[in-house]
């Protein structure tokens, strides 16, 4: 093992990519020089203050941090005027931020339904979309009731669920966006009588023939990628939100429910919920 693997595996893919992002714009687009100076930063800041929300800002703050303590220059992000000009850009352009409209629990239910007239019928008539329809109400009733992203839902493997029938489950997480020191987090799901999420794992499960128990390891998200043709490993970004889309967008269509801002992507099923 070398030590650039672990270096890389320290900073998310994500991450890395809005930082050079960020780092480019300053540079190229902006046309600052690199290593740059506190004056710099700091017209860099007043002269997109007006246009980026003061969030937008400090991500680039910090991207331009991390590239000059990487290249071992001091960081001029640092410096008290770069910091008192980003306190003014606050002052000056209060921006709210903008928050996922709440999946409700009316609305849960109706998707439900609708997921179940779809298994049903997949079962009767079209054998081949039943273990989508299976997927998607697991992903969908999980997402909701234990306030998952859609990238924690694809991270999901067999072998991470202990499952007991009309009781509960427990889920074990190994990564996450709010999980800081990579320790991983057990979460407990019980059996509900309505939209049970233990119920609709349990068909899943049962549709792929495999035990609750450890075992292959395969993804509950499973399928193929159509991006990169993967199987939907932990490592594929791609497929991050894949099974929420494609979960809601045929139901979007036929429901009469419609969101301002369009198909609710993961963090709308977490916004239905409170905050873990």
């Amino acid at each position: 093992m070398t030590i650039d693997r672990y270096v890389r595996a320290a900073t998310r893919d994500n991450t890395r990519r809005s930082y050079r992002s960020a780092v480019e714009h300053f540079e190229v687009t902006w046309g600052g020089f690199l290593p740059a100076t506190a004056d710099s930063v700091a017209r860099y800041l007043a002269d997109h203050a007006e246009r980026l929300s003061a969030a937008t800002l400090k991500q680039r703050l910090a991207a331009l941090a991390r590239w000059h303590r990487d290249q071992g220059f001091p960081d001029p992000t640092k410096a008290p005027l770069v910091r008192t000009v980003l306190k003014g850009i606050r002052e000056e352009h209060p921006y709210r931020q903008k928050q996922a409209k709440p999946l409700a629990i009316t609305q849960l239910q109706q998707l439900d339904q609708w997921l179940s007239r779809q298994i049903a019928q997949a079962r009767q008539h079209d054998s081949r979309r039943l273990g989508v329809w299976l997927r998607n109400r697991a992903m969908v009733l999980l997402g909701f009731w234990r306030a998952f992203r859609s990238d924690e839902l694809c991270r999901l493997t067999i072998e991470d669920i202990t499952l007991a029938p009309g009781a509960g489950m427990s889920l074990y997480l190994r990564r996450s966006k709010g999980d800081r020191q990579a320790e991983g987090r057990l979460y407990k799901v019980p059996a509900l009588r309505q939209c049970c999420p233990v119920e609709a794992c349990q068909d899943w499960l049962d549709f792929l023939n495999q035990p609750a128990e450890p075992c292959s390891g395969r993804l509950i998200a499973g399928g193929t990628c159509r991006t990169c043709h993967c199987t939907r490993t932990a490592s594929c970004r791609c497929c991050a939100s894949s099974c929420l889309t494609r979960a809601l967008m045929p139901w979007k269509r036929s429901a009469a429910i419609h969101y301002d801002a369009g198909l609710p992507p993961g963090p709308a099923l977490q916004a239905g919920k409170s905050k873990r």
